[in-house]
């Protein structure tokens, strides 16, 4: 199993936690909407078992803000948050600490350590998914199948895991038997395609998860996968047509019908590894973008904040190859504004 360098907090402090837990905790666990974060919450959730209250989140302005009526109502005393990027959100931590103790496992970008004395802020390089740091923390209990972490590592680091080379996950990780590796691939897109098909409801896929004994076992989610996947090959080829180019920038704008842009991002983003990627996907109260750069000679953390920065209720932050923004979609004029002049200024350098 490859060695974690923490940046922040340390084993030490994760089991100190973890041997803190009793049967009479109220457990929250907290993670991201995505695959990286629903397979690590799913690894924790085996491990330890007796868990109140799950909830799966994007990232957005004052989102641990929104839910802690509802953790006060379910009377938790312990929260677990995993690939839950909060750098921006140390306020809501403090409210969380007047009634709980909160552990976070995370591998974003930050710029404060959160540790405390009620909260335990393990952190650890970008290039380890959470899933994987849940995974290295919690087989030291426990016994954990390598499947379902791996199906997390591989959707995160699409960079490094493609079709041809998928199975590679197992080795470099050291995460024990492989699967069929002409199916693993194919189960890995359809169990993103099942997260945007139950998007709000991803504690559906989570149960299926948690019940599943074996790597097969959760085929009943490809099911769900066709819809959305004709919706993706749709707007891939729409692309190809309306795309805006500015540099080496490729900007889109669309309205689809299923929550696809992470996942449309990272797959266009593949075509050209030396081009930009910002697609922007409208339709709702908010907007939501995706960049990808994945020979990383563009910092898409940089380009969105830069983007954002003076646009209200606006969030970014990510990774130097991939990162994420929201803002209320009447300002989608005033981004585009922002976007060509911060790139412009950043391929000028």
């Amino acid at each position: 199993m490859e060695e974690i360098k923490f940046l922040a907090g340390s084993e030490k402090r994760f089991f100190d936690f973890i041997s803190k837990l009793s049967d009479k905790d109220k457990i929250a666990l907290l993670s991201h909407n995505d695959a990286d974060g629903l397979t690590s919450a799913v690894i924790v959730a085996k491990v330890i078992g007796n868990v109140e209250y799950v909830n799966f989140m994007g990232y957005k302005m004052g989102m641990l803000a929104a839910i802690i009526p509802e953790l006060k109502k379910n009377k938790i005393n312990k929260v677990i948050m995993t690939d839950l990027s909060i750098d921006g959100g140390s306020e809501g931590i403090k409210e969380l600490e007047k009634f709980a103790e909160v552990l976070i496992i995370d591998h974003h970008v930050f710029s404060q350590d959160l540790n405390s004395e009620k909260t335990t802020f393990i952190k650890a390089a970008s290039g380890f998914p959470a899933a994987y740091m849940c995974y290295y923390l919690f087989s030291k209990i426990q016994k954990i199948d390598g499947w379902i972490a791996a199906r997390g590592i591989v959707s995160d680091r699409v960079d490094r895991y493609h079709n041809r080379n998928v199975c590679e996950v197992f080795n470099d990780f050291g995460l024990g038997e492989t699967p069929r590796c002409e199916y693993f691939w194919k189960s890995v897109m359809n169990l993103g395609y099942a997260l945007i098909y139950f998007r709000d409801n991803e504690k559906k896929i989570f149960d299926i998860l948690m019940k599943a004994k074996n790597f097969d076992d959760v085929k009943e989610l490809d099911k769900y996968a066709g819809e959305v996947e004709a919706e993706l090959d749709k707007y891939m080829k729409d692309f190809e047509k309306n795309r805006e180019e500015f540099y080496d920038m490729m900007y889109y704008y669309y309205k689809p019908k299923f929550s696809i842009n992470s996942m449309f991002a990272s797959a266009v983003s593949g075509w050209d590894k030396g081009k930009t990627y910002v697609i922007a996907c409208g339709g709702g109260d908010f907007l939501r973008v995706s960049a990808r750069r994945q020979d990383k000679q563009v910092d898409c953390v940089k380009l969105l904040q830069e983007s954002v920065v003076d646009i209200p209720q606006s969030t970014a932050g990510g990774h130097v190859p991939a990162a994420g923004a929201n803002f209320p979609e009447k300002y989608l004029a005033k981004f585009k504004e922002n976007l060509f002049r911060v790139y412009g200024n950043m391929r000028k350098l």
